[in-house]
């Protein structure tokens, strides 16, 4: 999943401006530093949840729990102070800092209860990225069209004989 977000993530990025014209419009422009911003939560996301998943899994849903209830609280915390202080972009901040310590505390847990590199995710992107290149290229790299075969089931269930033979007898009365 990591391997789609990514590329989406830096399109979005390069083309926030352009993307807010066309959904919204020339008013909104104003939202594109915060796009900007809370586009990078899609890079954290996905571990959050994986978390969950995993810990709920191997029987460890309070833990899980504990982790939701933790952020929660941290991210109601931040927004109170950090909205005061820099508006929109405050809630902004405030979450990204949020899903950025939950990313480093979930991975910890992760380590200790099941041994896993936190980094082993971003080192198989390669592998993802290698494959797609390898498919498109042998897609694009067949000139020729896939042949469509013809219908070999005769119209009406009639026997393919008899098809024939009436085909026959119909070009011969044309002619």
């Amino acid at each position: 999943m990591l391997a789609l977000i990514i590329p989406a993530a830096i399109l979005v990025v390069f083309f926030a401006e352009p993307i807010v014209q066309i959904i919204a419009g020339e008013k909104y422009l104003d939202a594109v530093p915060i796009l900007r911003l809370t586009i990078l939560f899609s890079l954290l996301l996905p571990f959050g949840m994986q978390f969950g998943t995993t810990f709920d899994a191997i029987g460890k849903p309070r833990t899980n729990f504990y982790m939701v209830l933790f952020s929660t609280l941290l991210n109601a915390l931040l927004n109170y102070f950090f909205i005061q202080r820099w508006g929109i972009y405050g809630s902004v901040y405030a979450t990204l800092i949020t899903l950025s310590v939950g990313f480093v505390v979930t991975q910890i847990l992760v380590y200790r209860e099941l041994n896993a590199n936190p980094l082993q995710s971003f080192w198989h992107i390669k592998t993802v990225y290698a494959a797609i290149w390898q498919m498109l290229r042998r897609q694009l790299s067949t000139r020729d069209p896939i042949p469509i075969e013809p219908s070999t089931v005769p119209p009406n269930n009639i026997p393919s004989k008899t098809v024939a033979a009436k085909t026959e007898n119909s070009i011969a009365t044309q002619q």
